[in-house]
Formats: structure tokens, C-alpha cells, sequence
């Protein structure tokens, strides 16, 4: 399960479609999917609508609003069952670690991301792969490949438990 912060407007009607492919978050998950076959991926975000400020424009959801979405995800996550949910971005990962976990998330610098275990679920706090389009992209490559592994790695353990 992937969970981005909240909905962005793509021209595909009047429906919200979390981290389209068009987009360049969207994008680059479509990426690290193509390179995990035979895994099935669910795409969400924490707020579901988009923000938007008094000209219109999309803004960041404030902590009112997510906090308001909140159970949506929590009922999305009881619903599907995911194995492991990757929280995109150091502002989801913030809000969200402190309800599950008691504390903060941290997102080392090399992309070594560190899961937390709660129930049947893996927890993976990353950078936001719009930060990483940004303000790193020569490390696009390294960021998608440690995630991939992270999730390889992790599906990995979730097999072994089942047999």
C-alpha cells in the first residue's frame, strides 16, 4: 500500500485518482511497481480530497484536515490487509507514526529505510518521491532501487512466515 498526503486533480472527470501515473510521484512508483512482479499494489491518500487554498490553487492539507481522514485510512488499511504500507513523505510519516507508534519518524539520508512492525503490517517511512524528483534526482535511481529492495526483503519474511 502506497499512502501519499492528499488527492491532486487529474483531468479525468470529476474522480480523484491517488498518485496517478501522471503525476511525477505517481510516476515513479509506476516504476518500482514495474520491477515487482507478481506483487499487487494499492495506491491511497491520507487526505482524500484536495486542499485547495482561496485562489483555488492545491495547498498542503492541514493537521485538522488529516487528522479528520484519518480513521478513512486506518478503515482502508483493516479493509485490504496490506502487508507492508509505504508512508510517502516525511509529513504523512509524521502523522501517522506518532498515532501508531508514540513517536516520530526519521528518513535517513542514504535511503536505508528502517520498517516498524504493528500487527500484520510493515511500516515504511520515505522520502516523498516529488522531494526526491526535485531536490535529488541523480539519486532517483538509488531511492527506487532501496525501496524495492525494502519491500523484496520484507515480502520475503512474510513468505517465510507463511510456510
Amino acid at each position: 500500500m502506497w499512502v501519499g498526503l492528499s488527492a491532486k486533480k487529474i483531468d479525468r472527470g470529476t474522480s480523484f485518482i491517488p498518485l496517478a501515473p501522471e503525476t511525477p510521484t505517481g510516476n515513479i512508483l509506476q516504476e518500482i511497481e514495474g520491477q515487482l512482479l507478481g506483487v499487487r499494489f494499492y495506491k491511497t491518500n491520507l487526505v482524500k480530497c484536495p486542499p485547495l487554498d482561496a485562489d483555488g490553487k492545491l495547498r498542503y492539507p492541514d493537521e485538522k484536515e488529516m487528522d479528520v481522514c484519518f480513521n478513512n485510512l486506518e478503515y482502508e488499511i483493516k479493509i485490504i490487509k496490506p502487508a507492508i504500507i509505504v508512508l510517502l513523505g516525511l509529513k504523512v510519516a509524521n502523522f501517522c507514526f506518532p498515532r501508531m507508534f508514540g513517536h516520530k519518524a526519521a528518513l535517513p539520508n542514504n535511503f536505508g529505510y528502517q520498517p516498524k512492525q504493528t500487527g500484520e503490517a510493515s511500516f515504511i517511512p520515505v522520502h516523498h518521491p516529488s522531494f526526491i524528483n526535485v531536490y535529488r534526482k541523480k539519486q532517483q535511481t538509488a531511492y527506487r532501487n532501496s525501496i524495492r529492495r525494502m519491500i523484496e526483503s520484507l515480502l520475503g519474511q512474510v513468505e517465510a512466515l507463511a510456510a
